[in-house]
């Protein structure tokens, strides 16, 4: 297959590009900020996203396209609410438009997240009331609503992947590589919350053996959303004793006990409906997981 993946230098699109490309799959990857040459992708391209350059793109006849790019830090829209708006609403409407103007009938994947549920302690279903508590999770709710109208009205096959928290080694962000920063690092320090919370943690080979999977089996998405997580729940504060022990290190830490401003209690996934698309995938094991992200730090 011709795989396109819009944001293919972050860490997700990245990664699925290696197992694609491992898969034998032709991959392209466009970016709109700069190219990770450690990558060392044979096609990667670095492009201005506009409606025009997207139609270029769509015509080569991709037989899937990912949409990876935008902002990925919700600390980022807190102190700039413009910044998603650009960097991700903006640009997608301009896929989508081109899309729309060519009669683009391959299948077009979002890469939505979690947080567009907001404060809800259940185990998230895909039809849930949504209730996104930052300018980041609002964005990435509007690029849904705006998936699901022009699948609607002008006929594109799209699809929405709800990624829950993902950690493997090369991501530099999110609790787990916070974490293990602070253990390699500092012999004390603060941890955000109370440790209660709980975190639906997905290994980055899952979440992308996950995508993979749930692309190959639905071929015309009609605005639908999906989970992507592993559908198991752990504290941080287990988490961050199972660093520790791996760590093998001393360590002294407080816990604040307030959250920020878009952090919820729980975010725990409900996985009935993607297993009963592409059925169960295997996690893999997450203290041997822990392990492997804490040694390629």
């Amino acid at each position: 297959m011709k795989i396109c993946i819009f944001g293919g230098n972050g860490f997700i699109g990245g990664s699925l590009a290696k197992e694609y490309l491992r898969k034998g799959h032709k991959v392209h990857i466009y970016s709109q900020t700069k190219v990770n040459r450690s990558f060392k992708f044979k096609n990667n391209t670095k492009i201005k996203y506009n409606e025009k350059n997207f139609k270029l793109i769509l015509k080569k006849k991709f037989d899937i396209i990912f949409f990876f790019s935008g902002n990925s830090n919700q600390e980022t829209s807190k102190n700039d609410i413009y910044y998603d708006l650009e960097t991700t609403f903006n640009s997608y409407v301009s896929l989508l438009e081109a899309a729309k103007k060519i009669n683009f009938k391959f299948p077009i994947w979002f890469a939505s997240s979690v947080v567009v549920y907001g404060s809800n302690n259940k185990p998230l279903k895909e039809n849930f009331d949504l209730n996104p508590l930052s300018f980041y999770a609002v964005t990435k709710l509007i690029c849904e609503i705006i998936s699901k109208f022009y699948s609607k009205n002008h006929n594109l096959n799209i699809g929405i992947l709800r990624i829950f928290s993902t950690f493997g080694p090369g991501l530099k962000r999110q609790v787990v590589y916070d974490t293990i920063k602070k253990i390699k690092t500092m012999k004390s320090f603060k941890v955000i919350g109370s440790g209660n919370e709980k975190r639906d943690f997905g290994f980055i080979n899952d979440q992308i053996k996950s995508i993979i999977l749930l692309s190959k089996k639905v071929k015309k998405p009609k605005g639908e959303a999906f989970n992507i997580a592993s559908g198991r729940a752990y504290t941080i504060k287990s988490m961050l004793n199972k660093l520790i022990k791996i760590s093998k290190k001393k360590i002294s830490y407080t816990y604040t006990n307030k959250r920020r401003s878009f952090d919820t209690k729980s975010f725990i996934s409900n996985k009935s409906k993607i297993n009963k698309t592409i059925g169960s995938v295997k996690n893999s094991n997450f203290d041997l997981a822990l392990k492997e992200t804490f040694k390629a730090f």
